[in-house]
């Protein structure tokens, strides 16, 4: 079975709320945005996914959590391009050792 692509359906109803009441108290204009938002058929913008983790009081990678995922991992593959360049610049080598961590934690919590 798949796993959905955000928790929003499940901590919508844990609060007892209808999709029109989280629409609104999330700034969507219809219950059917939130419908969508719930499928996975849309993806939350910064302010959506904000406005859901405050209403519902959930974190957003519990929220989002294949959203987080996929942020992570960019991150992660960013973090290693930037070590790298980091790394062959003099200039900017005490930048490294704060990249180095970040790709530590990133990697743990991925279970790299």
């Amino acid at each position: 079975m798949q796993r959905p692509l955000s928790r929003v359906r499940e901590y919508r109803k844990s609060a007892l709320l209808a999709q029109r009441e989280l629409a609104a108290l999330i700034g969507f204009a219809t219950q059917q945005a939130c419908s969508e938002l719930e499928s996975g058929a849309k993806r939350p913008g910064l302010e959506v996914a904000f406005a859901c983790a405050m209403a519902l009081g959930v974190p957003l990678e519990d929220l989002f959590p294949h959203l987080a995922l996929h942020i992570e991992r960019e991150l992660l593959a960013r973090a290693h391009t930037l070590l790298d360049a980091l790394r062959s610049d003099a200039g900017r080598s005490e930048a490294a050792p704060y990249v180095s961590a970040l790709i530590k934690r990133l990697a743990n919590h991925l279970d790299l």
